[in-house]
C-alpha cells in the first residue's frame, strides 16, 4: 500500500495539480485513434512576456482555463440544434462538429477530450457556450463563462517546451487557471500536409 501525501492547503494542491500539466506526457499527444502531427506553437517567449493582458476565464467541467480576450471573436449559447456532421468530426473525439454562423462554418472543438486527463472523462455534461476564437472558424465548448481578468506574465509559469500539450501555454496559481495557447491548439486539429 503506497503512502499518500495530504496537502496542506488549497494552494498547495493547485501547485502540484499545475506542475504537472506542465510535465510532458507522450500520453496526451494522441486524439481519437490516430495519432495528429503537431505543427509548431508559440512559446512563452513569443509572448509578450512584459505586459499584463486581458483574458477570459470558462470552465471546462470543473477546470478553468483562461483565454486571451484578443484571441475571442465572440461568445455563443449552446444552440439548441445538433452539430452538424460530416466524416471528419465524426471520425475524430475532438471536434464536437460545426455550427454555421454567417459567414463562418465555425469548427467546435470538444475542449474537454483534449485539456482533462483521460481519466476525467467521463460523465461530462452537455456544453453550455461556445468561445468563437481567432478568424471565426473555430469555437471552443465550455460548461461555463467565469470572468474577465487581467493576468501578469510574472504571476505565470510559462512553459519552455510546448511537447504533448501544445494546448497549455502556462499556468496561473495565483488565479487558478492554465493559460490556453490558441495557436498550440488549432495546431493540434489541423493536420500538417508533408512536402
Amino acid at each position: 500500500m503506497s503512502e499518500s501525501k495530504q496537502i496542506a492547503d488549497h494552494e498547495d494542491a493547485l501547485e502540484l495539480y499545475f506542475n504537472e500539466m506542465l510535465v510532458d506526457s507522450t500520453a496526451d499527444s494522441v486524439i481519437g485513434k490516430t495519432a495528429i502531427r503537431l505543427g509548431k506553437p508559440k512559446t512563452a517567449t513569443e509572448y509578450d512576456l512584459t505586459q499584463p493582458f486581458k483574458a477570459l476565464l470558462f470552465d471546462i467541467n470543473g477546470l478553468q482555463l483562461a483565454i486571451r480576450s484578443e484571441d475571442i471573436k465572440a461568445i455563443l449559447p449552446w444552440p439548441e440544434t445538433p452539430l452538424e456532421q460530416s466524416q471528419e468530426t465524426s471520425d475524430n473525439e475532438a471536434i464536437m462538429g460545426s455550427y454555421k454562423l454567417v459567414p463562418n462554418q465555425i469548427t467546435v472543438i470538444n475542449t474537454a477530450n483534449i485539456v482533462l486527463p483521460i481519466q476525467h472523462r467521463h460523465n461530462i455534461a452537455m456544453p453550455s457556450f461556445m468561445i468563437v476564437v481567432g478568424e471565426g472558424n473555430w469555437a471552443l465548448s465550455c460548461h461555463k463563462i467565469n470572468s474577465v481578468i487581467t493576468l501578469a506574465p510574472e504571476d505565470i509559469r510559462w512553459r519552455k517546451n510546448m511537447g504533448a500539450r501544445p494546448w497549455l501555454a502556462g499556468t496561473s496559481i495565483e488565479k487558478s487557471c492554465s493559460i490556453v495557447n490558441l495557436t498550440g491548439l488549432v495546431n493540434l486539429l489541423t493536420p500538417k500536409i508533408l512536402a
